[in-house]
């Protein structure tokens, strides 16, 4: 039980609680951040293939070559992702009872991400519009201003539960829009027919059809686009009877490695989606947790339709596994040997 006052501190079972919730929302936050890295990547390499191609055809190609994501929309993304971060980060310091105390130092067990503030949030450089009309977003996203004020509190401020409470529509509707984000990788505007709500719950977004892909589309296309630079240069080499076996056998092999990078980023997009659905339902189960041993009347949550027996524990597992398993898929076009780096 969390008694105020008492020489006894915190429940250390809550403390534990609150340790892998944190962990697991700061790491969520930067593997999240990570995959709009690598789509980047996979849309540069996609065009330096064609424009290199181009190039040994005897070509005069364009060589400008636009980010898939500006300035502003990483700014956007980022300053989510950030604010999920430093709540994190501030549950660990609220719940510390002493220098003793089982808390953990978010700064030196998980990378921190380049803060950005949540004015920077704007409409324009958060498109969802392949689920959400244009009032829906700037609704789903002005709401998210008021996050700013759980972002920095005292450290033994002796109202958690009510922070708890007081955050968590905002952690659901940041689970919601980069759940929007993150989208689908099929393409189903032409038959997209289906009246969108008024408001986005987490609990039901999962039946929300996105009538057009997010960065999980913009992906599947990066990768189909170099698929297609490399299945022409397979063409051209069946054609050149000079060309080495050796050559051709590169080039088949490069293009299994995409194929598998391909699944591969689409199914850790995938699971990052259900991730951050857990994490509302973790959060969630914690707040309940506080409401039923610290002596104050809170309103009730709205409950997450997946729960589990142990929520914040099977958030914080699937996370550090995501994680883990995201950094090696992630490195593809790191590792890649440099004749081969497209």
């Amino acid at each position: 039980m969390f008694l105020s006052g008492c020489a006894l501190g915190p429940d250390p079972i809550l403390v534990a609680q609150v340790n892998d919730i944190a962990r697991g929302i700061s790491d969520l936050a930067v593997t999240v951040d990570r995959k709009y890295d690598v789509t980047e990547k996979a849309h540069k390499a996609a065009l330096k293939n064609n424009i290199n191609l181009q190039f040994e055809l005897g070509g005069s190609p364009d060589v400008t070559r636009e980010d898939l994501f500006t300035l502003d929309d990483r700014a956007a993304r980022r300053a989510i992702l950030s604010a999920m971060q430093v709540y994190s980060a501030n549950l660990v310091a609220a719940y510390a009872a002493s220098e003793d105390s089982t808390e953990i130092s978010l700064s030196t067990t998980v990378n921190a991400l380049p803060f950005s503030s949540l004015s920077n949030l704007k409409i324009e450089d958060f498109d969802v519009s392949h689920s959400l009309d244009k009032s829906q977003s700037k609704k789903l996203i002005a709401s998210l201003s008021g996050f700013s004020k759980f972002l920095f509190y005292p450290k033994r401020d002796k109202k958690i539960v009510e922070i708890l409470i007081g955050a968590h529509p905002f952690i659901e509707q940041a689970a919601s829009l980069l759940y929007l984000d993150i989208g689908t990788p099929k393409d189903q505007s032409e038959n997209c027919d289906n009246p969108l709500r008024a408001d986005v719950q987490i609990d039901k977004i999962g039946g929300l059809r996105l009538c057009r892909g997010g960065v999980r589309g913009l992906m599947k296309a990066a990768v189909a686009s170099n698929q297609q630079t490399w299945k022409l240069r397979l063409q051209l080499a069946n054609l050149n009877k000079s060309t080495a076996a050796s050559t051709r056998n590169q080039i088949v092999d490069r293009l299994h490695d995409l194929e598998q990078f391909g699944r591969q980023q689409d199914h850790s997009m995938k699971m990052l989606q259900e991730a951050l659905v857990r994490m509302v339902s973790a959060h969630h189960q914690l707040a309940t947790a506080f409401s039923k041993t610290y002596p104050v009347s809170v309103p009730p949550l709205q409950t997450v339709a997946r729960s589990s027996p142990d929520p914040v524990s099977e958030f914080s597992a699937q996370v550090e596994s995501l994680s883990q398993t995201a950094k090696r898929m992630d490195a593809f076009f790191d590792t890649s040997t440099p004749e081969n780096n497209e």
